[in-house]
């Protein structure tokens, strides 16, 4: 998301006024002199369903269903991660990179906060079945059945 952005400035152009654009400008961080992400939160999506939210060092996986998955990631396999997940689950990844450790329990406030992040993402970006205010038509009858 952040390529747009970055070769907008390379190529010494303006990016597009005539959308909204999720990317920033990454070459100072290409250059080595930033190393922090520009960004204050990071969704991640499969398809059109909204996977996770990252802040930081935490990462909330959400709850999801094998329905709410796009048709490539139904089934479980090695190595996979989360078809479905009854509870979130949240992870600190500056101590656990693997994600094995889940942490909600102990850590609620943050639970919280980044589940109304989650919700902010919804509404902007969408996620299945709800149409967020700045996302493309897909054009699909059921996107995540193709």
């Amino acid at each position: 998301m952040d390529l747009l952005p970055t070769i907008c400035r390379l190529a010494g152009v303006t990016p597009p006024e005539d959308r909204t654009l999720d990317g920033r400008d990454a070459f100072p961080t290409l250059l080595g002199q930033q190393s922090e992400t520009p960004h204050e939160a990071l969704a991640y999506y499969n398809g059109t369903n909204l996977q996770a939210v990252r802040e930081g060092d935490w990462k909330l996986h959400l709850p999801r269903t094998a329905a709410d998955q796009p048709f490539w990631s139904k089934r479980p396999a090695p190595g996979k991660g989360f078809v479905t997940l009854a509870q979130p689950r949240l992870y600190h990844l500056g101590r656990d990179v693997g994600e094995r450790h889940d942490v909600s329990g102990e850590n609620p406030d943050i639970v919280a906060r980044l589940q109304k992040r989650a919700e902010l993402f919804r509404t902007d970006l969408g996620d299945v079945h709800v149409h967020g205010a700045d996302q493309r038509a897909i054009d699909l009858v059921d996107p995540q059945e193709r």
